[in-house]
Formats: structure tokens, sequence, C-alpha cells
């Protein structure tokens, strides 16, 4: 073989040889954005149960229905105090058990029933139907006042005191009353009390501060008629 066509074969082969070895290096990659990587990591850590972003809750907003009933309570009754205490045909009766004649009763009961049951049962009956009073408040057909104490004897009411009053200074929930005058009840007072102040939390109780018995509640109860 010539000298010319081993030249040309030559060229052949290193030109194949070259074509097989650059077909067989990969394709570069495109570039990746800058920054991409990251914003995806970012997104899914935030997204990311207990991260604080997802879990972070609503603030409260104004006006709930929590803070409505809140602020209804500080105002649980649209009667002043004095028309509370002449609701009509409602005698206020003493809550033995909130009161601190009743707590005290069940101090001195205790202890000298010491552990027998029924001693104490009777006892705190006996201290019960002894602190059983009532009070209402009623005005005639003259328009005077009237201020009365009952007490409960079976299912009558026997009326204690029954004097005229006038009314004292008054809030939104407290009142002066200020007796006066003759006492016509069956047990009367040799001297009334000068004036008595009665708190009125609400349309269905009323609070007394007595310096010597302590607080008092009484309960409102309606379809009573009190005894004269």
């Amino acid at each position: 073989m010539g000298t010319p066509v081993r030249n040309r074969l030559f060229v052949f082969y290193w030109l194949l040889t070259a074509a097989c070895g650059s077909s067989s290096q990969p394709a570069a990659s495109p570039a990746a954005e800058p920054g991409a990587g990251a914003a995806e990591r970012s997104s899914a850590k935030d997204m990311a149960p207990g991260s604080g972003a997802a879990d972070k809750p609503e603030p409260t907003k104004q006006g709930s229905s929590t803070t409505k009933q809140e602020a209804a309570s500080a105002n649980p009754t649209s009667r002043p105090p004095r028309e509370v205490l002449e609701l009509k045909d409602t005698v206020f009766f003493l809550a033995f058990g909130e009161s601190d004649v009743g707590r005290a009763a069940e101090a001195s009961c205790s202890k000298s029933s010491g552990k027998n049951p029924k001693a104490m049962a009777a006892c705190m009956a006996k201290a019960r139907e002894q602190a059983d009073e009532g009070y209402r408040f009623e005005q005639d057909k003259e328009g005077d006042l009237w201020w009365l104490v009952v007490n409960r004897k079976g299912n009558a009411l026997v009326t204690l005191h029954r004097v005229r009053f006038t009314y004292g200074p008054e809030t939104d929930t407290t009142i002066v009353i200020k007796p006066e005058g003759k006492d016509y009840g069956s047990k009367p007072w040799r001297k009334a009390p000068a004036e008595v102040k009665f708190e009125v939390p609400n349309e269905y109780r009323i609070v007394v501060r007595d310096p010597e018995r302590g607080t008092l509640v009484y309960e409102a109860k309606v379809g009573i008629a009190a005894g004269k």
C-alpha cells in the first residue's frame, strides 16, 4: 500500500476516534439560578409543623362574646335599688347558709353536738328557725313608705316590726332607708335603727352589713303576702 493511502487511513481513524471520545462525555447541566434552592428551603421551613409561622394563633378580636358577657355582668340589673325594694308581692327572706349567722350557727352546733348527726341537725334547725326573718317594703294609699320585718310561723307570716321610713342616699347598687315614728309590729323596737343601708347587687337579693350579726343576705320570694 502506498504512502498516500496510509496517510488517508490514518487521518480517517484519527477523526473516528476523536468523534467517539467527544460523544461519551456527559452533557453539561444548566447553571442553577442563584438563591433558588435557598428560597425553597426557607419556604418549606416556614410551613413545617411547630415552626411558629403556620401555627401562630390569630389575635383575639375586640368585641368578642366573652368581652360582651363580662361587660353585661358589670350591670346585672336595669332597675334602681328603690324599685327592687318595692317589688310588688315580694318578701326578701334571709339566706341562712349564705349569711354570717348561718356560719356562726354551724360552728356552734358542731362544737356542741360533737359527732352526733341527729343532734347537729336539731341544733341547726332551731338556729335556722330563730333567724328566719324577711323584709318587705311597701307604699300605702296615702303615699307613706313602710318597712316590714316578718317571721314565718308555718304557712303564716307574722309582722314583728312595721315602721314608716324615708329614703336616704342612693347609688346604682346601694340605698339607705331611715325609719321614723312608731313601730306597729307585734314585737316593736324600743328604738328603731336610725338608718339601714342595703346593697342591691341584682333584682333577686339584698345585703345588709349588720355591726352585730355580720353580713346578712336576703333572697326575693315573690307571691307572698306579708302579715299586718
